[in-house]
């Protein structure tokens, strides 16, 4: 699964294919368009989201807060903005 965001709008779709090919070229990631989920900020914009997820063996992290600062150090500029 891959998540990412925008924060202030919309992203219209050729925008979406700039960051599916990104992952394509930079992280060997090919991401058919059609597993692409909008999402609204709202419990019902996320069904399709639901809809899409399979049962399967999952595995949290026991240290998420540990993971986030890791992440954070990694990507210090991204989350600047």
């Amino acid at each position: 699964m891959v998540l990412t965001h925008c924060d202030l709008e919309m992203p219209e779709e050729e925008s979406i294919l700039g960051k599916i090919n990104s992952f394509k070229k930079y992280g060997q990631i090919d991401i058919p368009l059609e597993n692409v989920i909008k999402f609204k900020n709202t419990k019902e914009s996320l069904i399709p989201f639901i809809r899409k997820i399979k049962p399967a063996q999952m595995h949290f992290c026991e240290n998420l807060e540990e993971k986030g600062e890791e992440i954070l150090k990694e990507l210090p500029n991204d989350f600047q903005r």
